[in-house]
């Protein structure tokens, strides 16, 4: 295969999946936002820690994609107007993914904690921690 048709095909594929990936990502993580505020979950810590997560990963989803898929599927650059749009935007794609998996951590961590034998421990499970 030339590496102009595989260049193509490439191309092809983002401009198909990648709205499809928008499109359930933006569904699934705004269901969670839904779910995870009800007043029955919004009172455990865990339930944050998801709830966090949930509106990163939709930011990601709705804003983050959407920039890449014109970038990359349609070749409209907009990090080549500014040199900020160019810093924050790369900033946003390193930190997003970042963060979801410091909060799936910690979701560990406080389940752990409040699954602990031990009274000390099981104190670091409340919502006032959760919050900072």
């Amino acid at each position: 295969m030339s590496t102009g048709l595989l260049a193509f095909i490439t191309i092809e594929a983002t401009k198909i999946i990648v709205p499809i990936l928008i499109f359930v990502g933006t569904i699934s993580n705004s269901l969670n936002i839904v779910i995870l505020t009800r007043p029955s979950l919004i009172h455990h810590s865990c339930s944050l820690y998801f709830l966090s997560l949930a509106i990163v990963n939709l930011f990601y989803c709705a804003v983050i994609l959407t920039i890449n898929l014109i970038s990359d599927g349609y070749s409209i650059n907009i990090h080549i107007y500014s040199i900020f749009s160019c810093k924050l935007l790369n900033y946003l794609l390193n930190l997003c993914p970042n963060l979801s998996v410091y909060f799936i951590v910690l979701a560990s961590i406080d389940r752990y904690c409040s699954s602990s034998m031990n009274v000390n421990i099981r104190r670091w499970s409340n919502v006032r921690i959760a919050r900072r």
